[in-house]
């Protein structure tokens, strides 16, 4: 999907049935300069150091609170100049 279009950010989870959001967001840098958030039930330390290190922009933990999530994603793309929030999903939430 990241091949076919532009987006003005990416949440990513970390664990996914057919690899891992690490693997993914690497994929996503390579092709697009946008602000990534991860989005995973992991919440312990080794996770957390590891997506930050990424570069990833946020990291958030399951249960999360909806209004929170919203904020952070508006944060991010602030920080990185676009346009405030526009959801259009590229896949499951």
């Amino acid at each position: 999907m990241i091949a076919e279009g532009r987006f003005d950010l990416a949440l990513v989870d970390i664990s996914l049935p057919d690899g891992n959001g690490f693997a993914v967001c690497t994929e996503i840098r390579q092709a697009q300069d946008i602000p990534d958030i991860f989005l995973t039930a992991s919440g312990d330390e080794a996770s957390v150091v590891t997506g930050l290190n990424m570069g990833a922009d946020d990291y958030i933990t399951k249960p999360f609170r909806p209004r929170e999530l919203v904020a952070r994603i508006e944060a991010a793309l602030r920080k990185s100049g676009r346009p405030r929030l526009r959801l259009k999903y590229a896949g499951f939430l």
